[in-house]
């Protein structure tokens, strides 16, 4: 399990819209499948913390984008998420934030 901390520059705003708006029209198809806890673990690269560890969990895998679990209901393509904007970024005690949605097209 990989730990990501640190800050981020809460003015990168226009440049991270663009950037996964970019890659939501790319067309990518969008896998998700059950797997126990020992794969979950060798695939991810972060964990939360508070993930059951009792049973078998789902993780999403979008083109060749590293895999992370998931609990949602989800596209089968990047292309039918539709227009993605970013409300805010915070950044505090090495924590980062950041607040979006989606506007289906």
């Amino acid at each position: 399990m990989v730990s990501k901390s640190g800050n981020l520059n809460v003015n990168i705003k226009g440049s991270l819209e663009e950037k996964v708006n970019e890659i939501a029209a790319s067309d990518l198809p969008i896998i998700t499948k059950e797997v126990s806890n020992e794969e979950l673990e060798k695939e991810c690269q972060f964990l939360p913390p508070n993930l059951p560890r009792t049973k078998n969990l789902r993780i999403i895998k979008i083109g060749d984008y590293p895999p992370m679990p998931d609990g949602g209901v989800h596209v089968k393509s990047t292309k039918e998420i539709g227009k993605i904007w970013v409300a805010n970024i915070t950044s505090e005690a090495g924590k980062a934030t950041i607040r979006y949605g989606v506007a289906r097209v």
